[in-house]
């Protein structure tokens, strides 16, 4: 997901976003190796919470526009809205298994024909998902 480079002579900590955020390079001063942890870690939760945020409001929006939100869909989108704002402000570990575990609510909300909702699904969600689950998996 983020790329991080720490240089401890300059106490500089360089952030790299994934090329389909199109966001820049941060470059933030840290006093030591834990407090580069805690700002990467807290950067990495941030970026999956708006990612998946993202997602949730495109999918909200395309279903009411085409009159096509089910009870199915409306629980999917109620969970994963739910998750964000729980353990958007928690731990990286919490986050990433409740995500982890959210595998059926991104599946029911999944574009299904070629689209460029598919292409964001496909390029986007579908890396935070997995990074989520390997994460989730190394930590337990």
């Amino acid at each position: 997901m983020l790329t991080a480079r720490i240089n401890p002579s300059a106490k500089k900590l360089q952030i790299s976003y994934p090329d389909f955020a199109k966001m820049k390079t941060e470059v933030i001063y840290v006093r030591s190796y834990d407090e580069a942890n805690a700002v990467l870690r807290s950067k990495l939760v941030k970026f999956i919470c708006s990612q998946i945020r993202s997602f949730i409001h495109m999918r909200r929006f395309t279903y009411q526009h085409k009159g096509t939100m089910w009870k199915e869909r409306e629980r999917a989108i109620a969970h994963l809205q739910m998750i964000i704002d729980s353990y958007g402000t928690g731990s990286l570990l919490c986050l990433a298994k409740h995500v982890a575990n959210a595998r059926v609510s991104f599946s029911t909300l999944m574009p299904l024909s070629e689209s460029p909702a598919l292409t964001h699904f496909n390029k986007r969600i579908i890396p935070i998902i997995q990074y989520c689950t390997d994460y989730y998996q190394a930590q337990a």
